[in-house]
C-alpha cells in the first residue's frame, strides 16, 4: 500500500512540474501578439507598395501610348484608335502631369486637334485645360500611396529639386519622328523628369529624353 502511494505522489509530481507556468503562457502569448503585430504590419506595407509599383507601370504605360497613338496618327496601319474620328487633324499625343497641394496627383494621355490642318506654332503640342475634348485617358494617383514628387524639364545630369519644380509639365509626341515636345521648354533642356514617392519610404524617376526615349 505504501508503495502504491509512493507511486501515485511520484506520478502527480512529474505530471505537475511538466506543465507550463502562468509566466511562460505569459511570454508565448507576448511573442505571438509581436509576431502577428509585425506581420500585419508588413502586409500592409507589401499591398501598399503593389499599389505603388502597378501605378507606376500605368503612367510609364500612357506616356508608350502618347508616343504610339503618335506614330499611329502619321502612317495608320492595322492599328486603329477606337473612339477617334478619323476626319480630327490630330498633330500628335502626349501626357500631361499635375501636382495637386493636397495631393490627388494627375495625368491625361491627350491629344491635339489643329483644325487648319497645319501643325505649327508655339502653342502646337501644349495641354489646353479650356478643351476637354483633348483629353483621351485619365488616371489619379491615390495620395495615401504616392504622390508626383517633382515634375521639372531639365538639362542632362539636372537635380529635380522639390520646391523648385514645376505644378505640371506637358511631353508631347509630334509624328513622324517622334518629336518631342516640353511644356514649360527651357534652354537647352534634354529631358522630363517625373518623381514618384512613396509613402513607405523610397521613390521611383521616370524620364523622357527629346529622343523619345523612356
Amino acid at each position: 500500500m505504501l508503495e502504491v502511494i509512493k507511486e501515485f505522489s511520484s506520478v502527480k509530481k512529474k505530471n505537475f512540474t511538466t506543465g507550463f507556468t502562468v509566466v511562460e503562457m505569459v511570454v508565448v502569448l507576448a511573442i505571438s501578439v509581436i509576431l502577428s503585430s509585425i506581420l500585419i504590419i508588413y502586409s500592409g506595407d507589401s499591398r501598399k507598395f503593389l499599389i505603388f509599383s502597378n501605378e507606376r507601370s500605368l503612367i510609364v504605360s500612357a506616356i508608350f501610348k502618347a508616343k504610339s497613338y503618335s506614330l499611329e496618327t502619321y502612317q495608320p496601319t492595322q492599328f486603329t484608335i477606337s473612339g477617334i474620328n478619323p476626319t480630327e487633324s490630330i498633330c500628335g499625343w502626349g501626357v500631361r502631369f499635375e501636382k495637386n497641394p493636397t495631393g490627388d496627383d494627375k495625368y491625361y494621355v491627350y491629344k491635339d486637334v489643329d483644325s487648319s490642318g497645319t501643325c505649327s506654332g508655339a502653342t502646337v503640342g501644349h495641354f489646353d485645360v479650356l478643351e476637354p475634348a483633348q483629353v483621351f485617358e485619365k488616371g489619379k494617383l491615390d495620395k495615401n500611396i504616392l504622390k508626383l514628387n517633382c515634375l521639372d524639364i531639365l538639362t542632362p545630369g539636372g537635380s529635380c529639386l522639390v520646391g523648385s519644380d514645376q505644378s505640371s509639365i506637358d511631353v508631347f509626341f509630334q509624328p513622324p519622328d517622334p518629336k518631342v515636345i516640353f511644356n514649360p521648354d527651357f534652354i537647352n533642356s534634354r529631358q522630363a523628369v517625373i518623381r514618384l514617392e512613396f509613402s513607405g519610404g523610397g521613390c521611383s524617376v521616370i524620364k523622357i529624353n527629346r529622343s523619345s526615349q523612356i
